[in-house]
């Protein structure tokens, strides 16, 4: 009584039918989409022309004997579509009696066949014979068939004396005088032959021939005409010529029209990305689509593409590149030989970010192309048919591949080699588009996992979102945060570059409280060196800049309010200046205002440090670089700028001092010196040694190296390193 009373909430289904999803009839919201295999009576491929025909001949077929058609095609082809539409045209015939509840694959053995195939004859036609009638019939039958020594005594007493058989053949005569009088032709369907136990097969065809060879009955076999030869060639060992014997007409399935198998794929795979929030009219997805279409050759291998690489691979793995995602899923299953060898050999697949690996990373772009060129010359050989059927695709996923397809160096063998200084949008895009061919993404592809910059990825996404989406500052400052501190050692860099690819996300009325944000958090930023790269900072001021040319005047002068008063923000508003004056966007006359009022603001800040003596390097507005800022904006007043440290450097800040001094390097280790003439720009060997001598108290553990370089590198030249350390040393002074 409890059960009965508890009503479930009924569960919305997410399992529909292939035309819901052609005809843009699925409302789904935020839920796995997936298309169910059955069998339907709608004609998505235009077989309408064979499904009339077949129902021409049915109706029209007028024979006193059995007739046996075979329908022949592949899996996949639409042979059950084409007898469900013909058994929907013919159920108002009421002189056809359909029988289609028939499973040859489902019997263990063929004599369970040969009355399972009997009983759904009787069950249709309606005649009630005894049960011992129809057990005397199939026994006859039976041992009529198998005329073999267990059954031979049988055999030929029955010849001898034939009353049983003479009594089972009442029950054809009865059957086909029932036929005759009563108008009715039968149509026995049997789909799927192929699928049954080999042994089976052959005696369903003796059945057919030779037992169930009723008067005006219509025998319709469908089945894979490639499969059935192998197990009458391979299998059974009888020749395949057996068939033509018993079948009387043959209907080969003609191949899919190549532009209705594209709508199809092309309606439903765009209707599917819709329905997940896929942007669907991107150009790219133009030639996939194509291609998809033109790869995929019937509904089964569409309802499996469906369910298999967009609902689950793609859908439960969305943070990697749709395009990319539906063309390697499409090798992996059609040449699994090809799909591992993008795998095993991802130097000559990868082209963004190699500097990330050691295994893609090389300086010598001539030795590179040419073995390239090679690799690619075997890989899309004659030899290799099946693999130079996806060079196109492979062209749409790999540049390198695009390059070589079209004659052109694999590689270019010039340009900037600044790792991550790669600013252009293609570059940007393909970033944020998680695409295979960049070193970030590549593994996930055939892994299926995530990594630190889909983690990146994520986050910055959601980040986008919430500062779009609130006008709570705090909300807005909280979230950048955790961003900030989602990875705080030298990988923050890759976090803050991502988040700049996605500038032109964030709304403008928003861009000025991202800026104030970032600057607020400025002494947090991770600055660790990079071979040949920028560092998280160095990136954070590329940011700033990019934010001051799309704010408005009204808001650039709010935010210069803020620094414009702010010792600590010397170096920073020179960078500015610096990256804003190097912009790839089109330059302004704004823009020029606005470094203007940038150098307006930088040159006050320095005389006020000069002319009051503000102490730089005190804690309070202590940045590394920012005297070097100074240094910049005071070239011709050197007497002037050793004045002012010769009044503000003692013993408090004599190890800031030398930590602005270092000279840094990065190649094989990490090297560092503070050399002479560094000093000498600001100060004098001599001061900055009385001054340490001076010190009474215990030195720190990096103040004891800072002295330590200092002192060695009195004795090497000014362009060696004092010495080298393992990893990038940030001290703490």
């Amino acid at each position: 009584m409890k059960i009965n009373k508890t009503k479930d909430k009924k569960q919305q289904t997410n399992v529909y039918d292939l035309k819901d999803l052609y005809e843009g009839k699925i409302k789904n919201e935020n839920s796995l989409i997936l298309i169910r295999e059955k069998e339907v009576e709608y004609d998505l491929l235009e077989r309408g022309h064979i499904i009339n025909k077949l129902y021409e001949l049915v109706s029209s077929c007028c024979n006193e004997e059995k007739f046996v058609v075979a329908l022949e095609g592949k899996w996949g082809s639409g042979k059950t579509t084409i007898i469900n539409n013909l058994k929907r045209l013919i159920k108002n015939e009421e002189n056809i009696i359909v029988i289609d509840n028939f499973d040859p694959w489902s019997y263990e053995d063929e004599k369970a066949m040969f009355r399972g195939m009997f009983d759904s004859i009787m069950e249709k036609i309606g005649i009630n014979f005894s049960i011992r009638d129809i057990n005397d019939f199939i026994k006859t039958y039976m041992n009529t068939i198998f005329n073999i020594a267990k059954h031979e005594n049988t055999y030929n007493i029955m010849k001898k004396y034939y009353s049983d058989y003479d009594k089972s053949n009442k029950l054809k005569k009865i059957i086909n005088a029932y036929l005759k009088n009563n108008n009715k032709k039968i149509l026995f369907i049997i789909d799927n032959i192929e699928r049954a136990d080999k042994e089976n097969i052959i005696f369903l065809f003796k059945l057919i021939n030779n037992i169930l060879n009723f008067d005006n009955t219509f025998y319709l076999l469908s089945f894979d005409d490639e499969r059935m030869r192998k197990i009458f060639d391979k299998d059974l060992k009888i020749d395949f010529e057996y068939l033509k014997k018993i079948i009387q007409l043959e209907i080969k399935i003609p191949k899919v029209h190549e532009s209705v198998m594209h709508d199809v794929v092309n309606k439903c795979i765009i209707n599917l990305m819709s329905l997940y929030g896929i942007d669907n009219h991107k150009k790219e997805y133009e030639k996939t689509i194509r291609f998809l279409a033109k790869d995929i050759k019937d509904l089964r291998e569409l309802k499996i593409f469906l369910n298999s690489v967009i609902s689950f691979n793609y859908r439960l793995n969305n943070y990697l590149n749709f395009q990319d995602t539906l063309l390697l899923e499409l090798i992996k299953s059609n040449d699994i030989e090809l799909y591992e060898e993008i795998w095993r050999n991802k130097q000559y697949f990868v082209s963004e970010d190699t500097h990330m690996s050691s295994e893609l990373y090389t300086l010598d772009t001539k030795g590179f192309n040419i073995k390239a060129k090679d690799y690619f010359d075997n890989l899309f050989s004659i030899n290799n048919q099946k693999h130079r059927e996806y060079k196109e695709i492979l062209s749409l996923m790999f540049p390198y591949v695009e390059n070589y397809k079209n004659n052109r160096l694999i590689k270019a063998e010039y340009g900037s080699y600044m790792i991550g200084q790669n600013n252009n949008g293609d570059y940007k895009t393909n970033i944020k588009n998680k695409r295979i061919f960049s070193a970030r993404y590549f593994d996930l592809y055939f892994s299926q996992c995530d990594n630190e910059f889909t983690n990146i990825n994520k986050n910055i996404e959601k980040f986008v979102r919430i500062i779009n989406n609130t006008d709570n500052i705090e909300i807005i400052e909280k979230r950048f945060i955790d961003l900030m501190n989602l990875y705080t050692n030298w990988v923050q860099k890759y976090t803050f570059e991502t988040l700049e690819y996605y500038l032109s996300e964030i709304n403008e009325n928003k861009m000025s409280i991202l800026l104030k944000i970032i600057n607020k958090h400025l002494k947090e930023y991770n600055d660790d060196m990079i071979f040949l790269g920028l560092s998280a900072l160095q990136r954070m001021y590329i940011i700033m800049s990019e934010i001051i040319i799309e704010i408005s005047r009204e808001e650039f002068e709010e935010f210069l309010k803020v620094i414009g008063n702010d010792y600590s923000k010397i170096y920073c508003i020179r960078e500015l200046k610096y990256w804003i004056e190097n912009s790839k966007s089109h330059f302004k006359e704004e823009y020029s205002q606005k470094i203007e009022k940038l150098n307006i603001a930088i040159k006050k800040l320095v005389e006020d440090i000069i002319i009051k003596n503000i102490d730089i390097l005190d804690k309070r507005y202590y940045i590394e670089k920012n005297l070097w800022g100074i240094y910049h904006e005071t070239k011709e007043s050197q007497n002037e700028r050793k004045e002012y440290i010769k009044n503000i450097l003692n013993k408090e800040n004599i190890f800031r001092f030398l930590n602005d001094m270092l000279s840094r390097s990065v190649g094989s280790g990490y090297g560092y010196s503070v050399r002479k003439g560094n000093i000498e720009e600001f100060s004098s060997i001599d001061e900055v040694d009385n001054i340490l001598k001076s010190i009474e108290r215990e030195l720190t553990e990096d103040e004891k190296l800072l002295l330590n370089i200092y002192e060695q590198s009195k004795t090497i030249p000014d362009d060696e390193h004092a010495i080298f350390l393992n990893e990038d040393k940030k001290f703490i002074v």
